[in-house]
């Protein structure tokens, strides 16, 4: 059995895509997401408005902005890393801030949704009783 056999039963609504594609870079995005979540994760992508896809996009909408270069007084003056967040000025500090948590939302929402899904099923398989003298 190839990949592309498996990937095809596995997302039966992106091969839908290949007829009706209008916004290329979209797709592109969305499929890219499907495949990482999928593969680091083990969750299933729902065809659309997925959380995780959509905290992913989030997530990298603060990275585009943060690398883009000359896009913050700071890349040009490093002394200013050393400005509160509170003055006038330092508003890429708290862009950062923001961005950080989208970042770590980005890691820890789908981490946790893989592990909940693995203890449901270690309780489904100890509810079966299927012989097996320890739990999984």
């Amino acid at each position: 059995m190839s990949f592309s056999f498996i990937f095809i039963n596995r997302f039966p609504h992106i091969t839908s895509y290949y007829i009706t594609i209008t916004d290329y870079p979209s797709f592109v995005c969305s499929f890219v997401g499907a495949i990482t979540i999928t593969l680091a994760y083990g969750l299933e992508i729902q065809e659309n408005n997925d959380a995780n896809l959509e905290i992913a996009e989030k997530a990298m909408v603060g990275l585009m902005a943060a690398v883009a270069p000359g896009a913050f007084l700071v890349d040009s003056i490093p002394l200013l890393k050393y400005v509160p967040s509170w003055m006038p000025g330092a508003g890429f500090k708290r862009k950062a801030e923001e961005w950080n948590s989208w970042a770590k939302n980005m890691m820890e929402i789908p981490f946790m949704a893989a592990q909940s899904a693995i203890v449901s099923c270690r309780n489904c398989a100890m509810k079966l009783n299927t012989g097996i003298s320890h739990p999984i």
